[in-house]
Order: structure tokens, then sequence, then C-alpha cells
């Protein structure tokens, strides 16, 4: 069917020309595969003059950029003048046919590696830690530590650590087992996509041969270059919405973000780990009462307290350490002086206070970097870096605020007549 609709795309191309301009949408890497990313814009932005064009991504990206342009564009184009508009590598794509043709007015580049991917070539040398895995490890440590604490000493311990189980058992197999499980697959399923070992893989590289000469060449073409600035947990939204991507490339779903479905399943995993360190203070503060009459069970008293510093210790990772470590595989850190405190034991009143230099999470869009994707111009070529918030790499072609931005570009010429109808 999708080769069907590729030959009638081109006859009606061929039977019209170029000559009231039109736009051509690139996908990026993989995307030839299911619904296209620009399946909704591209009806909707240039229903009359618009055409996806696909390719395969198993080229070099000027090996594509020439097979699309003698293959696909030149026998076609006519006096009238086209739009390229790419998704992450087809931004790429798009820049290297500027080489080919002077029939090209605009560049529209949507969350696009201009200076190559951090987390592409971390995965590649294998720097990128399994942060998801990790977070199930430290569950689990938490886990055990409280069941030993308390559940298998006897009367009246197990009666009184009671409480724990509960909410320990409904974390283990709604968060653990489920949530953290779909997270780390998930992200194994997404940079695996890296490892393929196509030739146009290594072309996305930070300072690869071909970056180096794309980003070193002057065009008189106007380039918009669009990048995503993903709310907090960037990755993990990202992650969501590729797990429903069927849906965030359906026009049936027009405006409909998925972003959220992990980050509602992790928050409701925070909520059972509070309710667990609050059953640890319960369980700690009775047992102190017991331990006057019975002193071995200081010994356990203390083990409460230590099982409920892993619970904390895992609150805090869930929170901010997990997407710091994943941010970091994108290089979209950096380090700001911060005071933090801690509570000594379950007394919140008593604090140990510090301040230390500590990575913080840079914008991204859950794949790429604002470093990676901001596009700086060679001599007095004309460039516009748009940022567009709340956005996610996955999300580029469905999602309100990218839809209200193309309808600015496209049909209200906000910058100017170079991407315009």
């Amino acid at each position: 069917m999708k080769k069907l609709l590729l030959i009638i795309g081109i006859l009606m191309i061929g039977s019209t020309g170029f000559s009231t301009g039109r736009y051509v949408w690139l996908h990026g890497l993989e995307g030839e595969h299911g619904l296209n990313t620009w399946d909704i814009y591209s009806s909707m932005f240039s229903p009359h003059n618009g055409y996806v064009l696909e390719y395969s991504s198993d080229k070099t990206i000027p090996g594509i950029a020439a097979g699309l342009y003698t293959g696909r564009i030149k026998p076609v184009v006519s006096d009238g003048s086209i739009v390229l508009v790419g998704h992450s590598m087809g931004g790429l794509v798009a820049r290297e046919l500027m080489s080919h043709s002077e029939k090209i007015r605009g560049v529209i580049t949507v969350a696009t590696a201009h200076n190559g991917s951090c987390l592409l070539k971390n995965t590649l040398n294998g720097s990128v830690a399994d942060c998801f895995s990790g977070a199930i490890k430290m569950a689990n440590s938490a886990i055990d530590a409280s069941l030993r604490s308390g559940i298998f000493s006897g009367v009246p311990v197990t009666s009184l650590a009671a409480p724990l189980i509960a909410p320990v058992t409904v974390f283990r197999n709604k968060t653990v087992n489920t949530t953290l499980f779909l997270l780390k697959h998930a992200l194994q399923g997404a940079t695996g996509i890296y490892k393929l070992g196509h030739p146009c893989i290594k072309d996305m590289l930070p300072g690869s041969r071909f970056l180096t000469a794309l980003n070193g060449r002057a065009y008189d073409v106007p380039v918009l270059n669009i990048y995503g600035a993903e709310d907090h947990w960037q990755v993990v939204r990202a992650l969501g919405s590729l797990s429903q991507m069927d849906k965030v490339k359906d026009p049936h779903h027009l405006d409909v973000s998925y972003d959220k479905e992990y980050v509602t399943a992790l928050q409701s995993g925070m909520a059972f780990i509070y309710q667990v360190q609050h059953a640890h203070t319960l369980v700690y503060n009775a047992l102190g009462v017991v331990a006057r009459f019975l002193p071995w069970i200081w010994i356990t008293r203390e083990l409460v307290l230590k099982a409920r510093y892993n619970w904390d210790e895992l609150y805090r990772y869930l929170e901010t350490g997990l997407h710091t470590d994943l941010a970091s595989a994108m290089g979209a850190t950096r380090y700001e002086l911060q005071n933090y405190c801690i509570p000594n034991g379950f007394d919140l009143k008593q604090l140990t206070c510090r301040s230390k230099y500590l990575p913080v999470v840079a914008e991204n869009d859950g794949v790429l970097s604002r470093m990676d994707a901001y596009f700086y111009p060679v001599t007095n070529q004309i460039v516009y870096n748009v940022r567009v918030a709340g956005v996610n790499h996955q999300e580029m072609g469905n999602h309100v605020a990218m839809r209200q931005l193309m309808n600015e570009v496209i049909n209200l010429k906000l910058y100017g007549d170079a991407f315009a109808q």
C-alpha cells in the first residue's frame, strides 16, 4: 500500500512539477517503517503541494541525499521551488540536498543533531549506564532490607512490622516488576537502533567527517531549525511517546500527547515509597517502646533504620538522580553550586546541610541536548533557531505546540517567505 501511495505521489508531482512551490517531508533514522513522522502535518499544511518522501536508512547521509535527488526529486522538478522539512536525521539529509539543487528555497530541520548526537556516541562506545537496571537493583535492595529487618524476627517484631508488608509488596509488583522493567526495555530498544550498523549512523557522530564538511559549507538557503525542550523527566517522557508511536503518528490522535504514561506510573511508585517510608517510621518508633523490655530488639530497630535509609536513597534517585544520569548520556547536564540537607535518622528537624557542585539536567528533548541540536550558521547564512517547549523528540510530528509553530511558519509567514506557502 505504501509503495502504491509512493508511485501515486511521484506521478502527482510529475504532472504539476514544483511550479507553485512544494514541500518535501523527510523522516529520520529507520522512519521508513510503519507510519511516517510527517503523515499528519504534510496533509495539514501542504495537502495539495506536499510529498512525504521515504528512503532507506542503510546508506551514508550523502548517499541517501544523492539517491533521493537523482531518483525522486530531479526527474520531476520544474521551474518552481521546494521547501525541505526534515525530522532528526532527515534534517541532515535536507541540508545535504542543498548541494544538489538550486531549487530549494528553504529548509526546516526539526530535532536534528547538527553537531552530532552525544547519546549516539556514548551508546556506541558503551558508556551509557543501564540506569533502569540500576534503579531496579536499588529497589530490590531496599525491599530486601525491609523484609530482613523485621518480618522474620518473630513475635512481637513480626506483628509490629506488618505495616511494611502491603506497600512493599505493591511497590515490587507495580513499580519494580512493571514500570521500571518496561522502561528498561524501552530504553534498550530505543538505543538499539544505533547498533544496526548503517553507514549513516557514523555520519551523525560528533566530529564526524560528514558533519565537519556539512557545517563548514555556506549556503544562501535560509534554515529554520526547531529543537525541543521537553518538560522534566525528559527521557521517561520520550520513552512514553515511543511506546505509543502508532498513536502519536495517527491523524485520529491529533494534538494528543502520550508522554505521561511512564511519568504517571513512576510518580505512583514514588507515592508507594512515601508510604513505605512512613511505615518504617511507625515500626521504628513502636520498636523503641518494646525494646525497653526486650533489649535484643534494639538490633532489629537499627535494621529498620538502615532499611529506611535505603528507601530514602531510592526516592531521591527516582526523583532526580535517574534523570540526571540519563541526561548525562546525552551531554545534557551542567554543574551548579547547590545547598542540600539530609535528615539525621527519622527526626526531620535534625538536618545535615552541605554545599556542593551537583549535576543538573540541561535542556533536551529526551534524545538530543540543546548543544546537539543548535545550528551555528556559517558566515552570513540566514538561520533561525526556534525552541519549542514541552515537546520531546518522538512527538515532533504531532504536538499542539508543534502544530501551532508550523502554522505560524507555513501559513502566517512568521519567519518570512522562504518557508511559507
